[in-house]
């Protein structure tokens, strides 16, 4: 059922060698995903990660719930949504955090939404992956208040 988890790192390990034999034939696309990658803190890229395994569990569902199009629909958007913030992230475009923590409070509320309407009992699987989504929720809040510190402690190290 969740073999998109079984392929994740597959899929991961693929992009990451495919960036980086782009950025030894000196591809612009590959250097500046490489670079913004290398430019993020571990939280951070802990943080994609964690995005990354919701948006293989979502995918991985869509099978699963063809009977119901709206919900296949919606677990294949917040995929895409997930995969395309990702990428945001290693391309450096501003407010991608930002947008990370409000798609990860969206899928939240998505799914307490869902269970109280009794549309869906919650199960073990959604109970995981919004546990996995909580997580990179505080790593994106967090890693914002750690880097504000930081640059304050800068400011009163320089006066």
């Amino acid at each position: 059922m969740l073999l998109g988890l079984h392929v994740l790192p597959i899929v991961l390990f693929a992009f990451v060698l495919a960036l980086d034999l782009g950025e030894r034939r000196d591809v612009p696309v590959a250097r500046r995903m490489l670079r913004g990658l290398r430019r993020l803190s571990p939280s951070l890229r802990l943080a994609l990660l964690l995005v990354l395994v919701s948006a293989a569990i979502h995918l991985s569902l869509v099978p699963g719930h063809l009977a119901q199009p709206p919900t296949a629909s919606l677990f294949v958007l917040d995929a895409t949504a997930e995969a395309a913030l990702c990428l945001m992230a290693c391309c450096g475009i501003r407010g991608w955090r930002r947008l990370g923590a409000i798609l990860m409070v969206a899928n939240l509320a998505a799914y307490t939404t869902y269970v109280l309407a009794g549309l869906e009992r919650p199960g073990a699987v959604g109970v995981a992956t919004k546990l996995v989504e909580l997580l990179a929720l505080a790593l994106f809040t967090l890693s914002g208040r750690q880097s504000f510190v930081v640059r304050s402690m800068k400011k009163v190290a320089t006066s």
